[in-house]
């Protein structure tokens, strides 16, 4: 004889599984956020390259901005707006952030950067004379 089980205690426990395991990756994936800093990245119709970053808050002097391997690298450190308060919610990032940005064929020489208003505003040119004609014989 075979016992059939209650279909309404595995619902309930399927329900538990599903709802630990989406607790645990929205964690997750927020942890990752988290250390991630938003950035736009934009091409004008003169091949100039702009990367827009929102960092509200953050003290100029704490941004660290570096372009490498053909690669820009963004750093920053913010520490917290209010002390000696108790926090009751928290949803502004606080510690280092970092992004690291492929960006091939950029003159180094034409890399400026101005933070204004919370917004970090990276501005650069293409190397010139990167397209060669190749004649076939």
């Amino acid at each position: 004889m075979w016992l059939i089980p209650d279909v309404k205690v595995i619902e309930k426990e399927l329900n538990n599984l599903y709802n630990e395991m989406d607790s645990f990756l929205e964690n997750k994936i927020r942890e990752y956020s988290i250390s991630l800093l938003p950035v736009n990245v934009y091409e004008d119709d003169n091949n100039d390259v702009k990367v827009v970053v929102p960092i509200s808050g953050v003290d100029k002097n704490k941004i660290n901005v570096e372009y490498k391997n053909n690669s820009l690298y963004i750093g920053v450190e913010k520490t917290k707006d209010v002390k000696d308060c108790k926090l009751l919610r928290e949803e502004r990032f606080e510690g280092k952030l970092e992004r690291i940005i492929e960006l091939k064929d950029i003159d180094p020489d034409t890399i400026k950067a101005n933070y204004e208003n919370g917004v970090l505003t990276i501005t650069m040119k293409k190397k010139e004379g990167l397209v060669k004609k190749i004649a076939i014989e």
